[in-house]
């Protein structure tokens, strides 16, 4: 999971994003990873979960780290949320040069 929410970061950065822990809302936990970003007046928040294709393959009663470990990569699903907005509490108006992500198809 970390791998997939460190290769969407990164492209966001390379657009001009930066990570801000005040946007995060929490951070994450098992199975999540929550990030904050912001570039001018516009701000992001990243999501990355990951679940095994079936219910079945995780048990209540282990922690998910030692059910991931333990799933192949056909097992792995990846939700990536990305979601935008104008953070409208800044006191500029200017969206010069604001450029929301636009996000490739990505192949790991």
């Amino acid at each position: 999971m970390v791998v997939v929410h460190d290769a969407v970061l990164a492209i966001l950065q390379a657009r001009g994003w930066a990570e801000d822990s005040l946007n995060a809302g929490g951070g994450g936990g098992p199975g999540g990873i929550l990030t904050g970003l912001t570039q001018g007046d516009g701000i992001c928040q990243l999501v990355v979960i990951s679940e095994p294709s079936e219910e079945e393959l995780c048990s209540q009663d282990e922690p998910f780290s030692t059910c991931w470990e333990k799933l192949t990569p056909e097992q792995q699903l990846y939700t990536i949320t990305l979601s935008c907005a104008q953070d409208t509490s800044k006191t500029s108006t200017s969206q010069a040069g604001l450029v929301f992500p636009r996000i490739e198809p990505l192949e790991f």
